[in-house]
């Protein structure tokens, strides 16, 4: 297996790569998980996402992982004071091969080195609240629904 990540605004997004993307969150997000709602939510055109393209299947270039990276302010995201990491998802036969971690790993890098982020947020699901821990970030509050789901906020401090 060979992911390759690529880091990309919304209008350099291929006709196709955006395809794949919306395909593999409403499969994930909407149908795995049960979960009617609007995914297009309008902050995709104002994000930095991070594709995980397999490079080495049978369907050569295809989105099997990504995330969003958003500005909490709605500024540019490399302007930020805060970013906010959203939507990462890893399509289900490529589980179990460390690539949300991947993600994660490469979304704090590139927030620490190409922003002007002090704090990185995001809203979890709350299973997988060691996940998040293990990366470093801290857990704040109580746990809340969100679309029908158990969800935790979690701060890194940068």
């Amino acid at each position: 297996m060979s992911i390759n990540w690529q880091f990309t605004r919304f209008g350099q997004l291929t006709c196709e790569q955006l395809y794949q993307l919306l395909q593999l969150r409403e499969k994930i997000f909407i149908v795995e998980q049960n979960c009617p709602y609007l995914d297009a939510d309008g902050q995709d055109r104002q994000a930095i996402h991070l594709l995980g393209i397999d490079t080495s299947g049978v369907d050569n270039k295809a989105i099997v992982a990504s995330l969003r990276l958003l500005a909490k302010d709605q500024a540019d995201v490399k302007r930020s004071n805060i970013v906010t990491i959203g939507r990462l998802v890893v399509d289900q036969g490529y589980r179990g091969r460390s690539l949300g971690r991947d993600a994660m790993r490469n979304a704090i890098a590139y927030v620490k080195v190409e922003t002007a982020a002090q704090l990185i947020c995001l809203s979890g699901q709350s299973y997988l609240h060691r996940f998040y821990t293990d990366l470093g970030f801290i857990a704040k509050g109580e746990i809340y629904l969100e679309d029908g789901i158990e969800h935790q906020h979690f701060e890194m401090h940068l």
